[in-house]
């Protein structure tokens, strides 16, 4: 709900989960569990990220929420930082400003929310946003690409493990 403590309720959920494995020691259960737990608080950070937007949120294309790295290969834990990027519909300038907003408060969300993001492969970020077309250019590119290799290898790399953290067309 508006008024749950979603920081609160992280501290507690993850205490139980770590005092469950230390009982049962099953790490399926513990990432299956931690999974779970994740995408139910996403749905309350991006419920409260777009109320916070008031009126532009109006403006949202349709969009796609995406974990990448230890989430996308769903082990995550909170000592991971959780990367995660936004595919979004085609945007006029309007919208760009609204996604930014949204993705600024995404951001703050999950900080508020006590679950530690990456600073970097982050929404937040315009590099960690896109269309299906961006993002298939920037694949492209990063393949082709002789500068900076390493760099560009890595974020293919993290592409490569995808878990959806919001259907398409579900952040309203």
């Amino acid at each position: 709900t508006p008024s749950t403590d979603l920081k609160e309720l992280t501290v507690s959920f993850y205490s139980d989960l770590y005092r469950h494995f230390g009982i049962f020691r099953s790490a399926p259960a513990f990432y299956q569990l931690s999974m779970g737990f994740l995408n139910r608080a996403v749905a309350a950070i991006i419920a409260r990220a777009t109320e916070q937007i008031g009126p532009a949120a109006d403006a949202l294309p349709e969009m796609a929420l995406i974990a990448v790295g230890p989430a996308g290969r769903f082990e995550y834990s909170p000592f991971c930082l959780l990367q995660f990027l936004l595919v979004h519909g085609e945007a006029d300038e309007s919208q760009l400003q609204s996604i930014d907003l949204f993705c600024q408060a995404l951001h703050a969300g999950f900080e508020d929310a006590g679950l530690a993001v990456d600073p970097a492969v982050t929404p937040r970020n315009a590099e960690w946003r896109g269309t299906p077309a961006q993002w298939k250019r920037r694949c492209e590119e990063g393949l082709r690409s002789r500068i900076n290799k390493n760099k560009e290898i890595i974020n293919l790399y993290r592409l490569a493990d995808q878990h959806p953290l919001s259907p398409a067309g579900q952040l309203d």
